[in-house]
């Protein structure tokens, strides 16, 4: 009888250890932090084990009370490669859109499922990850005459709500552009006077929520010098082209 009960003991032990290390797990995820347009690598065990028709791969965000589900194309057992996608924020009130424009945000990713009655259900628990909004993109950008002192506008998408920077390459560093105004698709600036004439690249500068940076892609922007006027010296001289008004003689009385 004692022999019975040790070998159901052991028995029992064996399978729940066996069970544990047959479990879906998310082992690794690399890299930890990443925006929409970029990869990742979710490593793990039994990874494909949830039912194929409804599993997802998903981020959950706790202080937004949000999730951002996708189905990435490579799924294997042990390893999913996935390309972070972008949120669809169509039906989002503003300060939930503004909040993602602008915050780095702290999430878990995991693997859920539908279940049987269509709830959300967990497969695999979740990890640590970090939403970096994506990157500014400059499409186009318009300016009056491209001369020092001139305004110019910039419009395109992911520039954030708070006021970033505007920067240009120069000796010792970057030079920066001066702000008129900021919105997350189009910025009003102006041409600096000491910035270098000729061709000049350009670049956003998107100010996160952690005082980070986030660049766009480059532009190239040509800058002209100020026009000055000037007065030929011959019609200084001459009082038929005299620039000056004439004295007004009065008539004799």
């Amino acid at each position: 009888m004692k022999k019975f009960v040790l070998f159901t003991a052991v028995f029992v032990v064996v399978s729940l250890v066996s069970g544990l290390s047959w479990a879906q797990t998310i082992s690794t995820l690399s890299p930890a932090r990443a925006s929409p347009g970029q990869t990742i690598t979710v490593e793990g065990r039994n990874l494909n084990d949830c039912p194929e028709d409804s599993r997802v791969l998903s981020i959950y965000f706790p202080s937004r009370g949000v999730y951002l589900d996708w189905r990435p194309d490579s799924w294997t057992r042990n390893r999913i490669i996935a390309i972070i996608p972008e949120i669809d924020t169509t039906e989002w009130p503003q300060y939930q859109k503004t909040y993602f424009l602008n915050n780095i945000v702290e999430g878990e990713l995991k693997i859920d499922y539908a279940d049987e009655g269509g709830r959300r259900a967990n497969c695999a628990r979740g990890v640590s990850f970090r939403y970096v909004p994506p990157a500014p993109n400059i499409l186009v950008l318009f300016a009056t005459d491209g001369r020092r002192g001139s305004e110019f506008d910039i419009v395109g998408k992911g520039f954030g709500d708070l006021r970033g920077k505007i920067v240009y390459p120069k000796a010792g560093g970057e030079g920066e552009v001066i702000i008129e105004e900021w919105t997350n698709d189009a910025i009003k600036a102006r041409i600096p006077m000491d910035m270098p004439l000729g061709t000049n690249s350009i670049w956003v500068k998107r100010l996160n929520s952690d005082d980070t940076y986030t660049n766009s892609n480059v532009y190239e922007m040509g800058v002209l010098p100020v026009e000055v006027r000037t007065v030929p010296s011959k019609l200084m001289t001459s009082p038929r082209y005299s620039p000056y008004p004439k004295p007004r003689i009065p008539p004799p009385r």
